[in-house]
């Protein structure tokens, strides 16, 4: 198919879905089902996200190609194109607008069970077709596990001598047992998803389908077939099935590989002439009692018999009885610990019958633990809260399980009638229900939900009927199930108003909202007004773009990265900037997060005006640092004059009042100085200029120098570090300012009885790591998230009367980090704080500006 043309068709897809923002939301990007469209000959034209992770394929592996070739297993794609011309005039098909358990392929090759509901739509004047596929492995694994109790299946099943199959109501293999993978020759794998007539030499399909329903007719049937092995060989085998209504009218089946006994049946034929031959026990016997012949097997068997006096009388009547007409009887007799069945033979023309014997005690030990599941179904079915029901036609009754009388509550053994169900539906539900039954009637599938009113509470249940009809299309009978969905109801409203809530605050959002396709490279899905309106595109047109066609900052690698970092953190908020429809460029502050199902939820808030108020807010404050400054030099100067005295003696009041106004005036200009390199910092105006040094010589002249400031002699400061440190590129200033603020704070907020301070230097992996620890007041855990914010001063600190301006961490952590070193902390209240600076091996990272830190 040309691209021009697959893209067409892939447009007009989509501009459906457009018309039905509903179907896209729920079914295209929230479905959990593979939701494939397709056209007239097969071809894809869309394949969401869960059909990728269902079947293998990426959407970009399957447009285009006929899905048949895809997923259908290649025994069933005669069924399909024997439908597909009807299909393309007139839309309709054997599948379409039903629901079926059929077997799929993936990529892998692996055979697996979904259930598929196929819809036809017209589009373009031609019929199109939608398939809605789930992957039901795991829910026919806890289906399973519903009926079985864990220890009975297995010991049933999985150890039974006899081969075992679960079987769909279509024919198709949905679990086997080790004996019958023994029995055939396939292994497990194989023998998945294989219908009946693939194993079945004698019938094919349509005698098999008709089989099928003489089974669903008796309920249970018990026959004999030939099956073939994988490697060829014939075996002859017993089946024994039984139809359960209540499981999606599976079939539970055992298979007993009898090749050995039908051909020991052949020799039984010649038994008479070599009786001493045969394994098994023979004997003749005259109708008066008399045995007139038994092998060497029959010995033990007749002894222990006669021992037990087991029914004399019987087999005397039973004899004469054979002799008289003709027919062979049959008796199973338990002696001791085994089961024999015993085989009377007349022989005609005589007055003798030949007895044979055989050993059935497996067999019936099989068939018994084979009945037990019948009452572990219905226990099932109080687990599973699912009732079963069947239709009486003579009688109009309707005959119900015991779970379905506890799902409508009422009392077990009350005659219902179609009538008196009807009593029991939601009044606002009755036409609906009554309308439905009545399509049933004329055919169409009855598969609804509605609610019913028990005991004056509402309760929604889902219903499920298999009516059957006879050559002239009337009602021989049908059966049903019938499920308490009322939870799934709740979550299902619940999801419905979260959804609608969702929707509510996205639709009225300020802030614009995406949702993103990871795995297509950031593809929109999704946006809201807001972020129209901030970006000047249309809705449809953000549909049909990627996240690095907005983005105005980082490169397409550098996204793609970030996008990776996201996955990682699960979530991530950071600036950047967005590239509007005319052009222009406008800051946004970005909030994103990773969802399951690999996509990302994203929050957009147009900072622009913010960003400028900034700027301005940086400009002013650089602008009053720097007028700031020359002042007051001149009072500190004249302050200096006046203390000197040399314009005269001062008074000890006078000289007090001197001092505390130096100190205002140094703290003051301690501040301007940190307000000009918070703006040096924040508008990229600082300079990093590197030379070696050494960092034991040069961490020892700032603690010595940070001392002196602080006048901390009754403060014990302990460096440690090796024994020798080659030099390192750094920023002195830089690094005696950051690593200065940390001795002072350190200092300041230590215990001032027991000032210790601890600086060590190591190395570790490709960085220096320098750390200042102190003994003091901590920080409280719900002050240690803002620590580096601007004039941030915890509780605890503020508190203690020391000069701080509140900028030191901050200009500290953005100093490092523009030299592309880090900084983290560890803290507890009352018991200290260790701040982390690390250096790269390779020393501070150098950039170019207009100044440099602190001048």
């Amino acid at each position: 198919m040309p691209t021009s043309a697959l893209n067409k068709k892939e447009g007009s897809a989509r501009g459906l879905l457009g018309r039905r923002p509903d179907v896209c939301l729920d079914i295209f990007r929230s479905s959990r089902d593979a939701v494939i469209l397709a056209d007239g000959q097969g071809r894809v034209l869309d394949w969401n996200k869960a059909a990728e992770k269902i079947f293998g394929y990426k959407k970009t592996e399957v447009l285009g190609k006929k899905f048949h070739n895809l997923i259908m297993p290649g025994k069933h794609k005669a069924d399909y194109f024997k439908g597909m011309e009807e299909f393309r005039k007139t839309g309709k098909g054997k599948f379409i607008g039903k629901v079926y358990e059929v077997v799929a392929l993936r990529k892998s090759g692996e055979k697996f069970i979904v259930e598929l509901a196929l819809s036809a739509f017209k589009m373009d004047g031609e019929w199109h077709s939608m398939g809605i596929v789930r992957d039901i492995t795991e829910r026919i694994k806890r289906e399973k596990e519903g009926l079985f109790e864990k220890e009975k299946y297995e010991q049933i099943i999985r150890n039974a001598v006899d081969g075992f199959w679960l079987v769909s109501a279509a024919g198709f293999l949905l679990d086997v047992n080790d004996a019958y993978c023994k029995i055939s020759g396939y292994s497990r794998k194989e023998l998945m998803g294989m219908h009946i007539s693939d194993l079945d030499i004698e019938d094919g399909p349509a005698a098999i389908k008709k089989q099928i329903k003489e089974i669903k007719k008796h309920g249970h049937l018990r026959f004999e077939k030939r099956h073939k092995r994988k490697d060829g060989r014939v075996i002859d085998v017993e089946i024994s099935a039984t139809h359960l209504p209540a499981d999606k009218g599976r079939f539970y089946t055992f298979i007993r590989n009898i090749t050995e006994i039908k051909e020991f049946r052949e020799k039984l034929k010649n038994a008479a002439k070599f009786p001493e031959e045969n394994p098994d026990p023979v004997i003749r016997v005259k109708k008066d009692g008399e045995i007139i012949y038994s092998n060497r097997a029959s010995a033990r068997i007749f002894s222990q018999l006669k021992k037990e006096n087991k029914g004399k009388a019987y087999w005397l009547k039973t004899i004469k009885d054979s002799l008289k007409d003709g027919e062979i009887k049959t008796k199973d007799i338990e002696i001791g610990d085994r089961i024999y069945s015993f085989k009377i033979v007349p022989v005609k023309r005589t007055d003798y019958v030949n007895v044979y014997c055989r050993d059935i005690t497996e067999e019936r030990k099989t068939e018994e633990l084979f009945l037990q599941t019948k009452e572990d179904l219905r226990r099932a079915q109080a687990v599973g809260n699912i009732g079963s029901w069947r239709l009486g036609l003579e009688s109009g009754r309707l005959l119900w399980s015991d779970e379905n009388y506890s799902i409508f509550g009422v009392p077990k053994g009350t005659p219902m009638t179609y009538g008196k169900f009807l009593e029991i539906v939601h009044p606002e539900d009755r036409e609906f229900v009554n309308r439905e039954w009545q399509e049933a009637l004329k055919g169409k599938p009855y598969n609804i939900e509605h609610r019913i009113v028990k005991k004056d509470k509402v309760r929604w249940v889902r219903e499920r009927a298999e009516l059957e009809f006879d050559d002239r299309g009337r009602l021989t009978g049908g059966f049903g199930t019938t499920q308490d969905i009322t939870e799934e109801k709740k979550i299902e409203e619940e999801r419905l108003a979260q959804k609608a809530r969702y929707e509510a605050i996205i639709r009225t959002s300020i802030d614009g909202f995406w949702i993103a396709d990871v795995e297509r490279d950031g593809f929109l899905l999704d946006v809201n007004d807001a972020y129209c309106k901030m970006s000047g595109y249309s809705r449809e047109e953000l549909l049909r773009m990627k996240i690095v066609d907005l983005e105005a900052r980082e490169t397409p690698e550098e996204a793609r990265r970030h996008f990776k970092k996201i996955i990682v953190q699960g979530s991530d908020r950071f600036e950047s900037q967005h590239k509007r429809k005319d052009g222009s460029v406008f800051d946004v502050e970005i909030s994103a997060s990773y969802l399951e199902g690999g996509e990302f939820s994203v929050i957009i808030r147009d900072v622009t005006e913010r960003k400028e108020l900034d700027r301005s807010r940086r400009e002013f404050v650089s602008i009053a640092s720097h007028q700031l400054q020359t002042p007051l030099t001149i009072i500190r100067w004249y302050i200096e004059r006046l203390q000197d005295e040399k314009l005269g003696k001062l008074t000890n009041e006078q000289k007090e009042y001197l001092a505390e106004v130096r100190q205002s005036a140094t703290d003051m200009t301690k501040l301007v100085s940190d307000l000009l390199n918070v703006s040096r910092v924040e508008n990229g105006r600082l300079k990093i200029e590197l030379e070696p040094a050494n960092f034991k010589d040069l961490i020892k002249e700032i603690v010595e120098h940070q001392k002196k400031r602080v006048k901390a002699d009754k403060c014990k400061i302990n460096i440690e570090a090796p024994g020798s440190l080659p030099d390192v590129p750094v920023d002195k200033s830089l690094l005696s300012q950051a690593i200065g603020n940390l001795i002072i704070n350190a200092i300041n907020y230590s215990k001032p009885d027991d000032c210790r301070v601890g600086v060590k230097i190591r190395k570790k992996s490709q960085k220096y790591i320098i750390s200042v620890q102190d003994n003091g007041i901590g920080i409280p855990k719900t002050s240690q998230n803002r620590i580096f914010e601007k004039f941030f001063r915890a509780y605890n600190a503020q508190r203690k009367k020391t000069r701080g301006t509140g900028l030191g961490l901050f200009i500290t952590k953005k100093i490092l980090e523009a030299a592309g070193c880090d900084i983290w902390f560890e803290s507890e209240e009352n018991r200290g704080t260790t701040f982390y600076v690390s250096i790269p091996l390779k020393g501070m990272k150098q950039k170019k500006g207009e100044k440099q830190i602190g001048t």
